[in-house]
């Protein structure tokens, strides 16, 4: 019998394949181990299954990258299977677009990248259920993170985007320009005219307005109504330039 030592990656075949890790064990005479899913609706559960119920589960999934001893990175695009002679295999493509058959023990896991620190100003580079902020700025503001998708795809990242809300990423990349929006820019286009959202502009009666952008929205607020920035309740760009331009740079 496959004995499992804590961190393996099994699957269970009392619940159709579905993969989780050890956590503890093992443990009784007939060997117990705790198990946590990794993937489904339960994800994060933990509860004890006997190993008699469990197998290792495969290194790599098709789509995986993964480094070769001797060729570099590869995909994974088919596999894992048992040869004629009992070896574990995959179909690997190579970077030119060809594939072959390897043997799983040339292939070896492309190393995590390092954790960002909390308080980083980065790039949102990949958020499930929050496609719509790909390419935002925020602050990583979490770093520890367990909340998985499917198929262990962990987000680890908690941001802060510029108007206040937070969501989970699973991939983000620092930016060293602190003095930019959401998206990385600076200016917003509205019906011909560039307006630039570091700087403030005074309205056709004199009253002056500081510029943001609130989520996917350009919004403005009058300086006499506080000197923070817009928020989500702040009249849209649009509506002031309409109601009380045109607007001057100042």
């Amino acid at each position: 019998m496959t004995e499992f030592k804590v961190g393996d990656k099994v699957t269970l075949n009392t619940r159709a394949g579905t993969k989780a890790t050890i956590e503890y064990g093992p443990y009784n005479t007939s060997p117990t181990y705790l198990v946590k899913l990794i993937e489904g609706e339960d994800a994060g559960v933990v509860f004890p299954a006997m190993a008699y119920v469990m197998k290792a589960a495969p290194a790599f999934a098709v789509g995986d990258m993964v480094n070769h001893r001797l060729l570099g990175t590869v995909e994974i695009t088919y596999g894992p299977y048992t040869d004629t002679l009992g070896q574990v295999r995959y179909m690997i493509r190579l970077a030119g677009g060809s594939e072959q058959p390897m043997r799983a023990e040339m292939l070896t896991a492309l190393p995590k990248p390092a954790l960002v620190p909390v308080g980083t100003r980065v790039r949102i580079d990949r958020a499930a259920y929050a496609e719509e902020s790909h390419g935002w700025l925020a602050t990583v503001t979490n770093n520890t993170g367990t909340w998985r998708v499917e198929n262990d795809d962990t987000h680890v990242y908690r941001v802060r985007l510029d108007d206040g809300d937070h969501i989970w990423a699973a991939e983000v990349t620092p930016v060293d320009d602190t003095s930019t929006d959401i998206f990385g820019m600076n200016t917003f286009e509205h019906n011909g005219t560039v307006y630039d959202l570091s700087a403030k502009y005074a309205d056709r009666d004199g009253d002056v307005w500081s510029l943001a952008r609130v989520g996917a929205v350009v919004r403005a607020r009058m300086t006499r109504d506080g000197d923070g920035p817009p928020t989500s309740d702040s009249n849209t760009l649009a509506t002031v330039v309409s109601s009380w331009g045109p607007l001057r740079k100042i």
